[in-house]
């Protein structure tokens, strides 16, 4: 038994990064919450933060899933919002201990709102998508994900397998990405998700700020709206990323007074070159990030 509790001391002691970023079969990810956190565990992360779309429905049971694991599953979520004629991410994570199912049973209740107006867009794409002879129904979406938050990648993915596409990314390149007329304009806004977040005591993040192709002086001018917003950090760290995407955040982020947050936003078999903790196997975001992050009085 000694030696057991020593190996264990030992193994949680030589655990000194996280991933923040990752997403499940709750949103669109190929990995059940419990395989997610095992996956983890595997690969000897300290801390996993689950941060599916628009929802917290594999929380709970990540949280379960950790129970009796040397690593520690942070509850969160990714909200996408309107911004200019695209959409920005932001990440939310409660950091502050109250996971009981109480409190994610009234977090997801509020949740629907924006679950809701996500629905009536998805119905909108389908119709411009049917307009223009494309043959592709909400029941196809749901078919292999019949308790997920559906989003634009499981329209690409859709479309890929009726044949219309060869990839997801061609899929986007050619009628899901920002600014195409088969998308109809965000409801949901970068205020309403700010509030939301702020009501329920998230650290807030704005996620891989580098992938919304802005320029330099427009990339400022969104750190500026999230931090006015009452931001607490950005997305330094990130799969996608180059060393130089990651100094020029890690600059903002000082600047704006924001702590740099990362992950690798892993996806599974969806986005299978990412890969949990390391991203494309380079990545390594150490503990002392998480450190801070729960310094912060959200």
């Amino acid at each position: 038994v000694t030696l057991y509790l020593l190996k264990t001391t030992l193994e949680e002691n030589m655990r000194k990064y996280i991933d923040l970023h990752s997403h499940t079969t709750a949103s669109d990810g190929t990995l059940t919450p419990t395989q997610l956190v095992q996956e983890a565990d595997r690969r000897k992360l300290a801390a996993i933060a689950i941060t599916d779309h628009n929802t917290i429905l594999g929380v709970s049971e990540a949280l379960l899933a950790g129970k009796d694991l040397p690593i520690e599953v942070i509850p969160g979520i990714e909200m996408d919002c309107g911004y200019g004629s695209g959409e920005i991410h932001i990440l939310g994570y409660l950091l502050q201990g109250d996971y009981s199912t109480t409190h994610l049973e009234a977090i997801q209740k509020d949740l629907q709102v924006f679950i809701d107006m996500r629905d009536e867009r998805n119905n909108e794409i389908i119709r411009r998508l049917n307009k223009a002879g494309i043959e592709i129904s909400m029941e196809d979406l749901y078919q292999k994900n019949p308790n997920a938050v559906v989003t634009r990648g499981h329209i690409a993915r859709t479309l890929v397998s009726k044949g219309y596409f060869r990839t997801a990314s061609d899929a986007f390149s050619s009628y899901l990405g920002d600014g195409s007329p088969f998308l109809p304009p965000k409801q949901v806004t970068v205020e309403s998700v700010m509030d939301f977040f702020h009501k329920y005591h998230f650290f807030i993040s704005l996620a891989h700020p580098t992938r919304y192709h802005l320029s330099d002086i427009e990339l400022e001018n969104l750190v500026k709206v999230i931090s006015n917003y009452g931001a607490h950090g950005i997305e330094c760290y990130h799969s996608s990323f180059q060393i130089s995407d990651t100094q020029k955040l890690l600059k903002l982020a000082h600047r704006y007074k924001l702590l740099p947050t990362g992950g690798s936003d892993f996806h599974g078999e969806n986005k299978p070159k990412i890969q949990l903790g390391v991203g494309y196997t380079n990545m390594h975001i150490p503990y002392t990030l998480l450190i801070d992050m729960k310094k912060v009085q959200c």
